[in-house]
């Protein structure tokens, strides 16, 4: 048993969904530049600061 309670078990689990999270994240990112040439990458850039534009706008 930890010092903390059991905390461990909780980090250990957080740790693992952000490994995989990143990882697939990074296979998505790899697999568009490799078959689509990163187009994907650019059109979701461009609708992101699209977004942040328009949410700046209502401020």
């Amino acid at each position: 048993m930890s010092r903390h309670g059991g905390s461990d078990s909780l980090a250990r689990m957080l740790r693992s969904a952000t490994f995989w999270t990143a990882s697939l994240l990074l296979m998505a990112i790899a697999a568009d530049l490799y078959f689509r040439e990163g187009t994907t990458l650019i059109f979701l850039s461009r609708e992101g600061l699209d977004l942040i534009r328009y949410i700046a706008f209502w401020r």
